[in-house]
């Protein structure tokens, strides 16, 4: 009777040894991908971030050549360098769960797209609306006037 009890339990015999020997593979793949795919999402994030703050560093040298230090319009590009500055530039993947210390990426990226157009609108300049991933505004994106 034992053999037959091997054979009638053969298909869940072999379902436990295909998820024992395929979860540490979909694990390393899953890895793999991740990082990918990370890369991809940082390269996006920060090639909005470093539009913005090369924008401002022009349109601060352009007031500071005109003697216009003392405006709003300067003061708000002195808080966007501010914010954009402490924007994370560093991923220390030993973090499990966020703790106090760690940013709040998501309310410093929006803090610093409404600063951006804060200096654009007192600068009189119409802001280039895309957000990471190349999305226009509208089209699923956080970033909306």
């Amino acid at each position: 009777m034992d053999g037959l009890d091997d054979l009638l339990s053969l298909e869940e015999t072999f379902y436990q040894q295909g998820i024992a020997s395929g979860q540490p593979h979909g694990e390393l793949h899953g890895l793999f991908e991740g990082r990918a795919l990370g890369r991809e999402k940082c390269w996006e994030l920060w090639e909005e971030v470093g539009y913005y703050e090369g924008a401002a560093q022009l349109w601060r040298a352009v007031l500071v050549a005109q003697g216009k230090q003392d405006t709003r319009a300067f003061n708000n590009i002195e808080i966007l360098l501010t914010h954009i500055s402490t924007f994370p530039s560093t991923n220390d993947s030993t973090i499990v769960t966020p703790t106090a210390d760690t940013p709040d990426m998501e309310a410093l990226l929006t803090s610093i797209r409404t600063k951006y157009r804060t200096v654009c609108a007192g600068l009189g300049i119409r802001p280039r609306l895309v957000a990471a991933g190349g999305k226009k505004d509208g089209e699923n994106t956080s970033m909306s006037l």
